[in-house]
């Protein structure tokens, strides 16, 4: 097989999200680290800006979002890939995932880069400059510290917030703990997408003191984060069935669910309304609106993901998987199968675009906001009361 660069930067959950995904999964690459002068030459040419990771395949394509790499080397690379078939599990672990990605994920980098700025951009001056020993590096990376830490304000992210954004890390680490108890990885013997994903979270919180003191609670986790980190062959070994989840495991999809699906079922229908009201434009900007009192803006890549995971669930009038049934049953999202975005998100060319093709339906948005509502209610109650574990079990069991 033909082998792939991928270009990193230091500190960066995606970057270690994908090395692990291409090691998992076989696939031969050499890793190149974002230089200036590889920024210049090879990743603003595709992008149009500067970011990582970035993965270049053989043939001069390139993906810089994760789950576009693992769609195309799932369908492309020999070997079995790093995503459960059956519908349910799926479902789970894109759920765990873009809860990683877009919730802990931020947390983590910004708990990192305003409680040890210096260390943080040490490392970035000496990947970007690497034959530059002077001051100016230095300065120009705490310069592009600064501007990461006002960009993660968006995320509801503050210098205020510092204790709470670390005790909801902390929620976050001691349930995929829990969850761990029951085997070697988040759903069975060999690993997913949603292992990387989380893999890379743990990755950027292990370069901090806070995140050290945060990850030093949860054994489990850091025998995991071994087995992650450095795979001695191809994933092997059975994924179980999401009908035969572990109550720990279905309590950290639960999680997953409150903290990702309100915002982004919101950011859909702010995605609508921008579109509604800019005729004509295709790209949206990083951000249409806020999020409530929570400081959070809705994102564009929410309203994505969140439709990814509603297409998973295939038509409305199909018939139903009972699996899948159970476990929407179980984490309040029964509601999910009535819900359709009025306006379709794609990724084209590096950036996410409004589908101009997709017309909306409007005889589907009472139905839809039906929908939305009943979720968020499902969710909020989830928020409200802490579910004991016999709980969880009889709604699993129907």
């Amino acid at each position: 097989m033909r082998s792939y660069t991928l270009i990193t930067a230091p500190d960066v959950p995606a970057c270690h999200k994908a090395r692990a995904y291409l090691r998992w999964r076989n696939i031969p690459f050499a890793e190149k680290p974002a230089t200036v002068l590889v920024a210049r030459a090879e990743i603003r040419p595709r992008l149009r800006t500067i970011g990582a990771p970035l993965l270049v395949s053989y043939d001069q394509h390139a993906w810089d979002d994760t789950r576009e790499m693992a769609d195309r080397l799932d369908d492309a690379a020999p070997g079995e890939g790093l995503r459960p078939q059956s519908i349910a599990a799926r479902f789970a672990c894109d759920l765990i995932e873009a809860w990683a990605d877009q919730r802990l994920a931020p947390a983590a980098a910004f708990l990192l880069w305003i409680t040890e700025p210096d260390a943080a951009s040490g490392r970035l001056a000496k990947t970007a400059w690497p034959d530059d020993r002077g001051r100016q590096p230095r300065r120009t990376a705490r310069l592009l510290g600064r501007r990461l830490v006002k960009k993660l304000e968006g995320y509801g992210l503050e210098k205020s917030s510092r204790d709470e954004v670390a005790e909801q890390l902390r929620v976050a680490l001691s349930a995929a703990d829990e969850a761990l108890a029951a085997s070697e990885f988040l759903f069975g013997e060999r690993p997913t997408t949603a292992d990387c994903a989380l893999f890379g979270v743990v990755q950027t919180l292990n370069a901090s003191e806070i995140g050290r003191e945060l990850l030093s609670e949860h054994a489990r986790l850091a025998r995991w984060q071994a087995r992650v980190a450095g795979p001695d062959e191809p994933g092997r070994g059975d994924l179980r069935r999401v009908s035969s989840n572990p109550v720990a495991s279905l309590a950290l999809q639960r999680i997953a669910a409150r903290a990702f699906l309100p915002d982004a079922l919101d950011a859909s229908d702010a995605v609508a309304q921008w579109a509604q009201n800019n005729p004509g434009h295709l790209v949206p900007p990083r951000s249409v609106g806020p999020a409530g009192d929570s400081g959070r803006q809705l994102r564009p890549k929410d309203a994505w993901l969140v439709a990814r995971l509603r297409a998973l669930l295939g038509p409305t009038d199909d018939i139903e998987d009972a699996e899948t049934y159970r476990l929407l049953k179980a984490l309040g999202l029964l509601a999910l199968r009535d819900f359709h975005p009025r306006r379709s998100i794609v990724r084209r060319h590096h950036r996410l675009e409004v589908d101009m093709s997709d017309a909306p339906d409007r005889g589907g948005d009472a139905r839809s906001a039906g929908a939305v509502r009943q979720m968020r209610e499902a969710l909020e109650e989830a928020e409200r009361a802490a579910v004991e574990a016999g709980e969880i079990a009889d709604l699993v069991s129907g």
